[in-house]
C-alpha cells in the first residue's frame, strides 16, 4: 500500500480518537469492498506503520478533559523543605520547576522559564538517604545522642555535638522535624537539586502535537510525564503521563492495526525474560524497610519486587509512591530500620470506605476524568495494596497486560513463571515501543524541539 493510500485512510484530523477509529474502520471496509486486489494491498501494510500514521493524526487537544486540570508549580528559589511541604499539601506526585517568577515582567520562552520536573517520591527517597548518611557520620564519630545525661545536666544539644548534623541528635523525630534539623536539606534550593529527583528534563508538548509525538517522547526518554504547555499563556497547564498514554492506547481497541499487535502473546515480543544474574533487581521480604527504599534510590527504580526469602516467589512490591506513607505514619518512619518489608506491606493504611473505590477499574470511567486524574493528583485514585503487584506470564497477551496496568495505575508488570518466580519485567516504555517504535524519518511538520528530542 502506498503512503498516500494509507494517509487517505487515516484522514479527518479534526475528530477525536474514538471517532477517528470508527472512521478509519469504515475507510478500511470501503477499500476491502473495492475488490481482491485492493484488499490484498491493504493486508501488506505493517501494523506499526499504519498506527504511526493514525497516531500522528490524533491531536492532543482532542483528548477529553485536557483543559480541566490545574498544575502546581515549584519555584527554583524555594528550599527543599518548602517544595516538599507544598507538594504534600496539594497531594500531587510532582511539579514543574519554574525559574522565572511571573511577577517579573520579562518575556521568556518556555524552555527558559522551566528548569525541570521534580518527583515527590524521589524527593522523599533522597531525604531518607541524607538522613541515613547523617546518622552514619554521627555513629562513626561516636556522637550519636538520644538523650544523654549531658543533655539533662543543662548542656545544649549544639554544645554536645558541635560539627555533627542536627538530624543525628534525636531518634524520635518525625519526618518533617528531621527534615528541618538537617540543614543541608532544609536550606538547599530546589533549582540546584532538581536533576537529582529523577524526572529531570523539561520536554513539553503542545495542544496541537499528536499522540505519536507523546508516545515517542515518553518512551524514548523514559519520562513519567510530559508537561502540556499553553502556547498563549506560555505556561504548563496539564500533564500527560505514561498512564494516560496507555488509556489512550486502549481506546484504539477494535482498530485492526492495534489489535494485530495487542492480541499477541508476550512470548512473541522481545521482552527480556530470564535476564543475566544481577540484572533483575529484587529484595526479600525479611529485610528492613529502609533497605527497600535504598534499593529504589540506588537503582533508580519506580518499584522493586519483593520475593519470599525461602521460595523466591513474588509476594509483593514496594513503590516509590509508598515512601509517602512514612510522612503519614511516624511509627513506621521511626521504625524503618527495624520494621521488615513484609510487615510494611501488610500495613494497609487506606480507610475501609476506600477499599471498594481502590479496586474500581479505570476502564469503566469517563476518559476525561481519567486523564484529569493522571495529571499527578494522588487524591483522585488509590494504588492497589503492595501485596498485589501487577504480574504477567508469557502466555498473557499484550492487551490484557495493558488493562491490568491501567487498572492498577502501575508502570511495570512483573513477569513470573508457573511457580510465581520472577523472570523479567515489562514497563510502560516497553509497551509503547511496540505500538510506536522510533521513526526513521519524522514528518516535516514536527518542530525543532521534537527533531532534537526524538
Amino acid at each position: 500500500m502506498s503512503s498516500r493510500t494509507l494517509h487517505r485512510l487515516v484522514s479527518d484530523t479534526e475528530r477525536g480518537l474514538c471517532q477517528k477509529k470508527d472512521a478509519v474502520n469504515q475507510n478500511v471496509e470501503n477499500v476491502e469492498n473495492e475488490g481482491a486486489d485492493a484488499s490484498a494491498k491493504l493486508r501488506v501494510v505493517q501494523p506499526t506503520e499504519a498506527l504511526k500514521a493514525f497516531f500522528d493524526r490524533i491531536p492532543l487537544q482532542s483528548v477529553p478533559g485536557i483543559d480541566n486540570v490545574g498544575v502546581i508549580e515549584v519555584q527554583a528559589e524555594q528550599t527543599i523543605e518548602e517544595a516538599m511541604r507544598l507538594l504534600y499539601k496539594h497531594d500531587v506526585l510532582g511539579a514543574p520547576v519554574i525559574d522565572n517568577p511571573r511577577s517579573v515582567e520579562i518575556s521568556l520562552s518556555v524552555s527558559d522559564q522551566y528548569v525541570g520536573v521534580v518527583d515527590f517520591g524521589s524527593m522523599i527517597l533522597w531525604a531518607l538517604e541524607e538522613f541515613e548518611e547523617a546518622e552514619t557520620q554521627a555513629q562513626v564519630r561516636g556522637l550519636l545522642v538520644e538523650k544523654s545525661s549531658e543533655d539533662r545536666s543543662g548542656s545544649s544539644p549544639d554544645e554536645v555535638i558541635e560539627g555533627v548534623p542536627k538530624a543525628a541528635v534525636q531518634d524520635n523525630d518525625d519526618f518533617w522535624s528531621l527534615l528541618t534539623r538537617l540543614e543541608n536539606i532544609g536550606s538547599s534550593k530546589i533549582g540546584a537539586l532538581a536533576r537529582s529527583f529523577r524526572w529531570g528534563p523539561f520536554l513539553p508538548v503542545y495542544p496541537d502535537n499528536s499522540l505519536l509525538h507523546i508516545l515517542l517522547l515518553l518512551s524514548k526518554h523514559g519520562l513519567k510525564a510530559a508537561p502540556v504547555v499553553d502556547p498563549e499563556e506560555n505556561k504548563v497547564t496539564a500533564f500527560i503521563t505514561q498512564d494516560a498514554a496507555m488509556q489512550l492506547l486502549l481506546q484504539c481497541s477494535g482498530l485492526s492495526w492495534f489489535d494485530d499487535i495487542a492480541n499477541k502473546k508476550l512470548s512473541e515480543f522481545r521482552f527480556q525474560a530470564d535476564p543475566p544474574p544481577g540484572q533483575l533487581i529484587s529484595i526479600t521480604g525479611d529485610k528492613p524497610l529502609c533497605e527497600a527504599f535504598h534499593c529504589l534510590w540506588k537503582y533508580r527504580l519506580s518499584a522493586v519486587p519483593v520475593v519470599d526469602q525461602e521460595t523466591k516467589q513474588l509476594i509483593g512490591s514496594v513503590r516509590s509512591e509508598d515512601a509517602r506513607i512514612l510522612l503519614e505514619s511516624n511509627e513506621l518512619f521511626k521504625g524503618r530500620r527495624k520494621v521488615t518489608i513484609n510487615e510494611f506491606m501488610k500495613a494497609d493504611l487506606l480507610p475501609k470506605d476506600d477499599v471498594e473505590e481502590r479496586h474500581r477499574s479505570v476502564l469503566e470511567e469517563d476518559l476525561g476524568i481519567a486523564i484529569s486524574a493522571a495529571t499527578l493528583s494522588l487524591g483522585c485514585f488509590k494504588l492497589p495494596p503492595m501485596r498485589e503487584p501487577v504480574t504477567s506470564t508469557m502466555d498473557d497477551n499484550l492487551k490484557h497486560t495493558i488493562k491490568k496496568l491501567v487498572s492498577a495505575r502501575g508502570d511495570r508488570s512483573f513477569m513470573i513463571d508457573e511457580n510465581r518466580r520472577l523472570i523479567g519485567v515489562i514497563t510502560l516504555c516497553d509497551i509503547m515501543c511496540q505500538f510506536a517504535p522510533p521513526l526513521g524519518e519524522q514528518p516535516d511538520r514536527w518542530g525543532d524541539l521534537f527533531d532534537n528530542a526524538l
